[in-house]
């Protein structure tokens, strides 16, 4: 229909390219919630909108296509711009899981964003992810599995990798963001990787946030928005500005220093294990520990954390280093019980240094 050819070649002239025979009504039929919203609308029985401000405090309402727990967190935070975030289609089902599909995250987002735009009138946002093993000398890379509601296909395919997979092989991420409305179509891209040795389903929330947080800053300087929360919020607003234009310091005085005294000073006991007395553990190089704090609070910081958690004694230095930086309290496990504290979270572990089970107290 030539509508839905004008809006496939809108999408296009903004750099959001769809497959050839994707569209948006295959989409909305893939969600239960969509559709019947949809029976609702024809009934005239769908529930409205609010009005824009001044007949409300909202100067926009979108809907969206997220898993109910992002849709609560997204909420959150376009609502310092004072978009209201009306209506979620969290239950869409699988748009293909076959390597051979031809739809990418991309499309697969945006697909979602259209129908749901469509559908509802209101301008919309969707993610999708993907999860694949990457390629070495040894192995071809895994099937490309794409998450749409259900996150449990993750651990499946980490599960099948990991056993044959040798050290240094990588689980990667990958989050694509959609926004359409009647004149725009925006995205936002996240990507994570981690060894498959330690990988699983939660990593993927890094990736989902770094593409939330792209589009989010996309979508508020197209259509004019600015926070109207506190500094915090304005903060995290010109830290993503920052990244986006590529202008963002990194540190990396931290790896380099730690890297130059690995290489001088530490010695190998086993394979699992090295000796570091003389500059981070018994012997403290403080000049290099604030550093390796610092960078690893810019690596953490996307993560919008709210304490730093580690175990005394030897964590107790580089936590309070990364806490420093990022403003907030440094928490600390302790390995026996205090008698000043009636209420405590436990847990045990085994370290590679010592030879019996340690209990931890917080």
């Amino acid at each position: 229909p030539a509508e839905e050819e004008e809006a496939a070649a809108a999408a296009r002239s903004h750099d959001v390219p769809l497959s050839e025979g994707a569209r948006s009504g295959d989409a909305a039929a893939l969600s239960d919630s969509l559709q019947e919203y949809l029976r609702a609308a024809s009934r005239g029985e769908a529930e409205a909108p609010p009005e824009l401000f001044p007949a409300s405090e909202w100067l926009q309402v979108f809907a969206c296509a997220t898993p109910e727990r992002r849709f609560s967190m997204i909420s959150q935070t376009y609502a310092n711009l004072r978009v209201l975030l009306h209506r979620n289609f969290a239950d869409f089902a699988s748009l293909g899981h076959s390597t051979s599909d031809d739809l990418s995250t991309k499309d697969r987002a945006h697909l979602k964003a259209r129908a749901v735009h469509e559908a509802t009138g209101l301008a919309a946002i969707a993610e999708s992810t993907m999860v694949y093993v990457e390629a070495t000398a040894q192995k071809p890379a895994s099937e490309r599995v794409f998450v749409e509601s259900d996150e449990s296909c993750i651990e499946a395919l980490i599960g099948r990798a990991r056993p044959v997979s040798e050290e240094g092989r990588e689980v990667v991420f990958v989050t694509e963001t959609a926004f359409v409305s009647d004149e725009l179509a925006l995205h936002g891209y996240g990507e994570l990787r981690m060894p498959v040795a330690f990988a699983a389903q939660e990593h993927a929330t890094i990736a989902q946030t770094s593409a939330h947080n792209a589009l989010f800053v996309k979508v508020s300087e197209a259509l004019g928005l600015e926070f109207v929360g506190n500094a915090a919020f304005d903060e995290f607003y010109e830290m993503q500005v920052q990244e986006r234009h590529g202008t963002r310091r990194k540190k990396t005085a931290g790896q380099t220093l730690l890297k130059e005294r690995l290489l001088r000073e530490a010695t190998v006991l086993d394979a699992d294990i090295l000796k570091v007395s003389s500059f981070v553990n018994h012997m403290v190089d403080v000049e290099m520990m604030e550093a390796c704090g610092e960078e690893l609070a810019e690596r953490l910081e996307k993560q919008q954390p709210t304490k730093v958690l580690t175990v005394e004694a030897t964590g107790l230095l580089p936590a309070m280093f990364v806490a420093k930086a990022l403003s907030l309290p440094c928490v600390f496990a302790r390995k026996q019980r205090q008698i000043s504290i009636s209420d405590s979270y436990q847990t045990s572990y085994k370290s590679t240094v010592a030879s019996t089970p340690q209990d931890l107290y917080v």
